[in-house]
């Protein structure tokens, strides 16, 4: 690469990381907004398409790219609420950045040229309620993580998962986000979470 092409190229990384800032820092409002107007708070957070680099248990040089961008697809869990009759609701809240990964079905992360176009991906928040059980009793579930998948809903025995994806220009400001979440509540409702209201909160409603 020749010295001009780099120094070009090392302003739109600086560009890159300065937009990055103002997303993540909206991102995060907008998730904790979302978080208070259901009820719940968020408790942890968990990188989904990658490690965590905050774990302290590699040598820097053992963490890959995608390690340095945990926010690329990153979960915002709100906890396990007890309810009433003894049963357990466990919410989650995920930003999917990019579904271009999961769009392109691959198997390798580090291959980003075979990734699905970026103007053909989408960028999400994801919502998922379980009762008496999570994620990983529902592997299914990770075929939402494509673009062509909104919504997911199945029973085990006691067990109970729903998830629904929105694009996450549906939550630029309080009234496209209250307006979205009404969408998200009708969902959960018609698939066995009565309990889910905005603006009433999980941990106040009665199964």
């Amino acid at each position: 690469m020749e010295t001009t092409d780099l120094q070009a190229a090392l302003i739109d990384v600086r560009k890159a990381y300065r937009l990055l800032y103002m997303y993540q820092r909206r991102l995060v409002d907008t998730v904790d907004y979302i978080s208070q107007s259901i009820g719940v708070q968020i408790e942890n957070t968990y990188c989904c398409f990658s490690g965590s680099f905050f774990d302290g248990r590699k040598h820097y040089r053992d963490y890959w790219a995608w390690d340095w961008l945990p926010m690329y697809f990153h979960e915002f869990y709100c906890g396990a609420h007890k309810r009433l009759n003894g049963l357990v609701i466990n919410v989650g809240i995920a930003i999917q950045s990019d579904t271009g990964f999961y769009d392109a079905q691959l198997s390798n992360k580090q291959n980003i040229e075979a990734y699905a176009p970026v103007e053909d991906s989408e960028t999400r928040l994801l919502f998922y309620l379980a009762r008496n059980g999570w994620k990983q009793d529902f592997p299914e579930f990770e075929k939402l993580w494509e673009r062509s998948q909104r919504t997911f809903a199945l029973t085990k025995g006691d067990k109970q998962f729903a998830a629904i994806a929105l694009p996450l220009s549906d939550f630029m400001h309080e009234t496209l986000i209250h307006a979205s979440l009404k969408i998200v509540a009708e969902f959960f409702q018609n698939n066995g979470f009565p309990e889910f209201m905005v603006g009433e909160g999980i941990r106040k409603q009665k199964v």
